[in-house]
């Protein structure tokens, strides 16, 4: 594909992911179920689709790890217990995902750091968990094991961030960040205090926090690809 097509491609899938996710969170905000169905749910096929136009060395790992994304969000649309119950198990799926990427990719920190970095997260959980366990029933171990990847992923990224803040760890962890925060605003809205604003504020993190990732897995591919071609001579 000659580099000028690529690129005018890639800028309008760029447009058209931002401009979905624009209309997924205005329609979060006035509560119109119709809008959220028909936006929502193309967030992950577009970030698919500029991640298969860019990357020259794909991840199928994170490309799973897209589609358990999309397979969560359809379910969290509806965002009744059931459904988020069932959102959340592939949103594990998805982190578990993530993680076994990064993990592969990205050399693991020493166990004092990684400890360090893992207590934020877990004050952040523990503080939700004790708001809401009462409220979670059968959701209650998902619930916990979402929140030991959660806390090994923030330990594992700021812990990076601290050792060396090259552009990918500073993506992963702002990504990382907003998906934490997500957790907390999207717990707390469904169990503990619902307030209108918190769906559209905990969409817009995700939409952004999502697109960060790509780019960390990007900027890893294309590393990848330069280390591979290096070596054997090309």
């Amino acid at each position: 594909m000659e580099p000028k097509v690529k690129e005018g491609i890639n800028g309008i899938l760029i447009l058209f992911y931002f401009l979905v996710g624009g209309i997924a969170v205005i329609s979060e905000y006035l509560e119109d179920h119709f809008l959220t169905y028909i936006s929502k749910p193309f967030l992950m096929p577009v970030l698919f689709f500029l991640y298969y136009l860019n990357s020259g060395k794909r991840n199928n790992v994170f490309i799973l790890a897209l589609f358990f994304n999309w397979i969560a969000n359809i379910a969290f649309v509806a965002a009744t217990k059931d459904t988020v119950y069932f959102g959340s198990l592939f949103f594990l799926l998805y982190r578990i995902a993530v993680v076994y990427t990064l993990v592969e990719r990205i050399t693991f920190p020493k166990m004092m750091p990684f400890l360090i970095g893992c207590i934020p997260f877990f004050f952040i959980y523990i503080t939700v968990a004790n708001l809401v366990n009462a409220e979670i029933e059968n959701g209650v171990y998902l619930f916990w094991v979402n929140g030991v990847f959660m806390i090994f992923l923030g330990g594992f990224t700021l812990a990076n961030y601290i050792l060396n803040n090259n552009k990918v760890n500073t993506l992963l962890l702002i990504s990382t960040l907003l998906f934490t925060f997500i957790q907390f605003i999207v717990t707390i809205n469904l169990y503990y205090l619902t307030i209108l604003i918190f769906r559209p504020i905990s969409l817009a993190m995700f939409v952004v926090a999502q697109y960060l990732l790509y780019k960390a897995i990007l900027s890893m591919d294309h590393k990848r690809m330069l280390y591979n071609n290096t070596f054997s001579g090309v």
